[in-house]
C-alpha cells in the first residue's frame, strides 16, 4: 500500500488515482479548444510570475539610487528574476484569465459532486548536503504538483511521506 492508499484508509475514504490530463481531455473547458491540459496552461504558469517579478520593483530602484549597483541576489533569485523580467502585462492577464478557466474547470470536475483529498509527492527527497552547492532549477511549467493547489485556488497541506537517511559524504 502507498502512501496516498494509506491515508484514504486511515480517513475512511475511497481511494482513486486520477489524472488531470486524461480528464481534462475526455472534459476540456470551452475555452481550450482541443488544445491539452499542458499547452493550454504551459505560458500561462510561467506568465503568472509576473506579480512576482514586478512586486520588487520599487526595492530594486531605491537600491540603485542609493548604491548605484543592482542587489545581490542569490543565483536562484537571479535566474527567476531573470527569467520573469521579459513578461509583458498582457502576457500576464492573458495568464490570469487562463488561471481561472483552469480554477473553473478543476471546481466543477471535481468538487461539484464530492470533496476530495488529492495526495502527491512534490519531489524526490534526498540528501541535501552544506558542502554541495544546491542545483537550483525552476519549478516546471504546467499544472504539476507544486502549483496545483494555488492554481485550484484549494489549501494545500505539506506533510512528509518518508524519512531519507542520511549518507555519509566523504568530507565528514
Amino acid at each position: 500500500m502507498d502512501f496516498a492508499q494509506e491515508i484514504a484508509a486511515a480517513l475512511e475514504l475511497p481511494f482513486e488515482k486520477v489524472s488531470l490530463n486524461e480528464v481534462w481531455r475526455v472534459c476540456p473547458p470551452d475555452d481550450a479548444g482541443h488544445r491539452s491540459l499542458e499547452d493550454y496552461m504551459m505560458k500561462a504558469t510561467q506568465d503568472m510570475w509576473y506579480d512576482d517579478y514586478h512586486a520588487f520593483d520599487d526595492f530594486r530602484d531605491e537600491h540603485w539610487a542609493k548604491y548605484q549597483k543592482a542587489p545581490y541576489l542569490t543565483p536562484p533569485t537571479r535566474a527567476a528574476w531573470e527569467s520573469c523580467s521579459t513578461i509583458s502585462k498582457p502576457d500576464r492577464d492573458e495568464a490570469a484569465r487562463k488561471v481561472h478557466v483552469f480554477r473553473s474547470w478543476f471546481r466543477t470536475q471535481f468538487f461539484a459532486s464530492r470533496r476530495p483529498l488529492f495526495v502527491m509527492p512534490i519531489e524526490n527527497v534526498g540528501p541535501r548536503y552544506r558542502d554541495e552547492p544546491p542545483n537550483f532549477q525552476r519549478p516546471p511549467t504546467g499544472v504539476h504538483a507544486l502549483l496545483l493547489a494555488a492554481l485550484a485556488g484549494s489549501p494545500e497541506l505539506v506533510v512528509p511521506g518518508k524519512s531519507t537517511r542520511r549518507i555519509a559524504s566523504t568530507n565528514d
